[in-house]
This record gives structure tokens, C-alpha cells and sequence, in this order.
């Protein structure tokens, strides 16, 4: 129970026993005023207002089903993984699409630079006419000179046509290689006509200044480039 100085008003928490049943005289600890203090009137015990439940305890032969692994864990929801877009095998096919594309579409160039490609185009079902398909050189000859103090190669032969048809004539193009067979310069030039008749032929020549040193032979081929 709460006891309340009647002087100062300081207030106590003392159990009821403390008093008896018959009270006491007790004493402010802060005033020290000093007063009898009555029992408390006993209580009486209220009936409660509902029944208390009655629960059964469960059998004892029955145990409950253990937890999975996890399960006493707090459910997280799962993100979805991202799918990541396969950029490098994209660049690669279009890299391969693109050398294809080239190489179909620049065919003609590539035989004209490298005329045995023409055959690899015809096993794959891309046949290339080879520039100057038919034609016939004969007489291929060159010469060294100076004139003016500047060294000069002169190439000089004849282009034929033996075929029954008529035949365009493409540029020559003439390249010069060391001793590995390396190509070390080279330059494109045209002969005096563009049609050629069936057994006709032309002489043609050329001159290139300043040729390498290390040039021992040369090659000379039809092509359809500059």
C-alpha cells in the first residue's frame, strides 16, 4: 500500500503486513512528522468473471514432425537473375559476317590482286572471271637504263588473244621480288589498247624509276585495281 506524509506529502510503498492488523504509528524520513497509520480493510477475493479454459496437454506417444533445413529461417524473396546479353558472341558473328560479306563482295579485287584465288571461289560456288582470262603474253623482257642520272626498269612484251572471241584487255601489273621471293615494289600499268580481236595482239611496255636493289625477278600479272 502507498503511505502519504500528512506534513511534507512524501509518499511511501510499503507492504500492508508492515502494519499489522491493528496499524502502527510510522515516521516521515523526510520531515520526520510521525503519525498512526490503520490497517488496510482486507480484501475480499473478487469471482472471476469467466471460467478459466481448461486445455489438454497433447498425448505423449505423438511427437510433431521435425523442421526441413532452413525452414526456422525468415523467408527472403529471391531476385531474378538478369539475363546478360551475349555481346562478345554478337561482335564475333558480325566480325565473321563481315569478312564473309567482304570477301564475297571484293571478290573481284581479291582475283585481280591474287589471280589463283579465283579458284577457291569456284569450289565454293562463286566464280570470278580472271581478269585477262584467254589473253596470252609473250616475249616478256626487261631492261635497266639511266636517264638523267635516275636508274629506269623498262618491261616490255606482247599481249595476245589466240581465243574465237573478243577479249577486254585489263591493266598489267608488275611485281618485283628479292631473293626470297618477297615482293619488295610493284605499280599497274595499261597497254596501248582495251579490246583485243580473236588472233590479234599488241606490244606493250612500261618504265618504273628508282627500282629497289634487292629486286632479282619480277612477276607480271592481269588485275582489274589501280
Amino acid at each position: 500500500m502507498i503511505l502519504t506524509c500528512p506534513a511534507c506529502g512524501k509518499r511511501y510503498l510499503v507492504p500492508s503486513s508492515a502494519l499489522g492488523s491493528a496499524g502502527r504509528r510510522v515516521r516521515c524520513a523526510a520531515c520526520g512528522e510521525t503519525w498512526f497509520q490503520e490497517a488496510p480493510p482486507e480484501e475480499t477475493e473478487a469471482a472471476p468473471a469467466f471460467d478459466d479454459p481448461v486445455i489438454d496437454p497433447p498425448p505423449e506417444d505423438i511427437e510433431p514432425p521435425p523442421l526441413r533445413p532452413g525452414s526456422n529461417l525468415p523467408a527472403l524473396r529471391r531476385r531474378p537473375e538478369k539475363k546478360r546479353f551475349p555481346v562478345g558472341w554478337v561482335l564475333l558473328g558480325l566480325f565473321i559476317v563481315a569478312v564473309i560479306g567482304g570477301g564475297v563482295f571484293a571478290r573481284n579485287t581479291i582475283v585481280g590482286l591474287w589471280p589463283p584465288s579465283a579458284r577457291l571461289y569456284e569450289m565454293v560456288g562463286l566464280p570470278v572471271p580472271v581478269p585477262g582470262a584467254g589473253l596470252v603474253l609473250h616475249d616478256v623482257a626487261t631492261e635497266r637504263m639511266t636517264q638523267g642520272g635516275v636508274p629506269i626498269l623498262v618491261v616490255t612484251g606482247t599481249l595476245a588473244n589466240p581465243t574465237q572471241e573478243v577479249k577486254n584487255v585489263p591493266k598489267l601489273r608488275v611485281s618485283l621480288r628479292d631473293s626470297r621471293r618477297q615482293e619488295v615494289q610493284s605499280w599497274v600499268f595499261s597497254a596501248d589498247t582495251s579490246k583485243l580481236v580473236p588472233g590479234e595482239f599488241v606490244k606493250f611496255g612500261s618504265e618504273f624509276a628508282n627500282p629497289s636493289t634487292e629486286a632479282v625477278d619480277l612477276t607480271l600479272t592481269f588485275t582489274n585495281s589501280d
